[in-house]
């Protein structure tokens, strides 16, 4: 792996068109994905971690990519050496996704002074953009987790007081991941304060006031989706007893006002088929979701 950290730079100052580096730098990278989609440290060991943190950040490579390219590269790296919590990432998009929607058809107000919206129109007007920084938001909530050992995230048992030492970092760890391209830089708030309760008075980092962000709202969707998801889950990072889903609406409700925001909570409880469909997604929504990865990645 450190070769290829070597052969960026050989390209990035060789005498050659620039064309010439931009299709190397991307057979660069398809390598790169190939191994650690093919490594064989069973994932224990943070050494791999500590490598694709380097490349996928690395200025001599990623200068040569446009910006959807580097977020594609990244996410691939995210589905080579932790598709579980890639799966996990895309589960909550599609709640999010849901939630988004019917926010925007049910309860516009809620979403009145925020980013710069000052009417009820002006959220019509934008809806496609409002779901497509949500859906973003959620795939890229947990991209720090790249910085972590897998075994950590995946094991089926109990987390040790080191480990959980260890996840608390992985909201800041993510800010990193989040520097390589201007147009990931809006999701700042919503990947470092997806952890925060409501009230700002608990949750990680302690130093993020969410209170205070200008995404606050967009913090509160990921929040309950990131808990209704992860309380629910059944496959891969199960490293503890599901819950059905009404358990899970009635620890939301107990959370109203404190962990979770009141406004999303009862829009939840006050929507029927709003219930219905995200409880069908977080039930029945995996086979879905490992198929579409297996399309788009595992070729």
């Amino acid at each position: 792996m450190n070769h290829y950290t070597d052969l960026a730079f050989i390209v990035d100052t060789a005498r050659v068109s620039a064309n010439y580096k931009k299709k190397h730098v991307k057979m660069f990278c398809e390598d790169i994905i190939k191994m650690f989609r093919h490594r064989k440290d069973q994932q224990t060991s943070t050494q791999y971690n500590q490598a694709l943190e380097c490349v996928s950040t690395d200025p001599r490579l990623i200068k040569y990519l446009n910006d959807e390219e580097r977020i594609g590269f990244v996410m691939e790296l995210n589905v080579a050496t932790q598709i579980t919590t890639y799966a996990h990432s895309t589960h909550v998009a599609r709640l999010a996704e849901a939630m988004m929607k019917a926010i925007i058809k049910h309860r516009r107000e809620l979403l009145v002074g925020k980013l710069g919206i000052s009417s009820k129109w002006q959220v019509r007007l934008h809806q496609r953009q409002l779901i497509h920084f949500i859906i973003h938001a959620a795939l890229l909530h947990d991209i720090g987790k790249n910085s972590i050992v897998s075994v950590v995230n995946n094991d089926y048992r109990q987390l040790s007081d080191e480990e959980r030492r260890i996840i608390r970092m992985h909201p800041r760890m993510g800010l990193k991941y989040l520097k390589i391209s201007q147009e990931l830089k809006y999701y700042h708030d919503t990947t470092l304060g997806h952890h925060k309760w409501y009230n700002g008075k608990g949750g990680y980092p302690s130093d993020f006031d969410n209170t205070k962000s200008p995404y606050r709202f967009m913090i509160d969707i990921i929040t309950l989706c990131d808990c209704m998801q992860a309380a629910t889950e059944r496959v891969g990072r199960n490293y503890k007893q599901e819950k059905s889903f009404e358990k899970v609406m009635e620890e939301l409700r107990e959370g109203a006002g404190t962990r979770y925001n009141p406004d999303l909570v009862k829009l939840i409880d006050d929507i029927p088929e709003l219930y219905k469909e995200l409880e069908r997604i977080a039930i029945y929504g995996w086979p879905d979701i490992y198929y579409e990865i297996y399309k788009n990645y595992m070729r």
